[in-house]
């Protein structure tokens, strides 16, 4: 496995748990500490396009 792909995987996975984590956090009305809500599809987002882009250099 490559660098970049890796690298997509770790972000999505992340932005994942992050959002998951988010929404837990407003569903029981506690303070998100660690902004999941917004952080969360910011790296899922990075991630998909770092996948694009490791899909597209290896054509």
């Amino acid at each position: 496995m490559s660098g970049l792909k890796i690298t997509s995987i770790v972000f999505l996975v992340l932005g994942t748990m992050l959002l998951l984590t988010g929404l837990l956090f407003k569903t029981m009305k506690w303070p998100d500490l660690f902004e999941g809500t917004i952080s969360g599809p910011v790296f899922l987002i990075t991630g998909l396009i770092l996948l694009i882009i490791n899909r597209f250099k290896n054509n």
